[in-house]
């Protein structure tokens, strides 16, 4: 019937205009919430890896003493480990350069001997147990 589109709904005037605002709106809502979905499950994998990076980096942190590593600290996937105090200025430069030799970038804190751990949301756990190999590699090649 003439006026009318999407399965009896009434448009009015401008039926064209009507149908794809109409159209527009049905899609709308499955791409929003495929959106959210997506984006919860960042957030999920987020939460989960750093959980995972928080650990090995304890481990590692146990297995070198408490003369080599004084803390890991922070949320999610965005982690620090700061050195020890009594590990010479410029040992977490050291051992950036090391760990990108190797082909793992990490940042190092200009104030602290602070390496900063910031990997992707979609980062996997295979890829997180790479990084603390390499990273305790380097580790152990720079302050031994």
């Amino acid at each position: 019937e003439r006026g009318r589109c999407g399965g009896g709904f009434q448009l009015g005037g401008r039926r064209a205009l009507g149908c794809t605002r109409q159209l527009a709106w049905v899609l709308a809502v499955p791409c929003s919430y495929s959106r959210v979905s997506r984006l919860r499950r960042l957030v999920e994998n987020a939460a989960a890896q750093g959980a995972r990076l928080r650990a090995a980096l304890g481990e590692v942190a146990a297995r070198r003493g408490e003369g080599v590593v004084r803390d890991v600290r922070g949320h999610g996937c965005m982690l620090g480990l700061e050195l020890a105090a009594s590990q010479p200025a410029g040992t977490a430069k050291r051992v950036a350069q090391a760990c990108a030799a190797r082909g793992l970038l990490l940042l190092n804190c200009s104030v602290y001997e602070t390496l900063r751990f910031i990997p992707p949301l979609t980062v996997a756990p295979a890829e997180v147990d790479e990084a603390c190999d390499v990273f305790d590699a380097a580790l152990a090649e720079v302050v031994a």
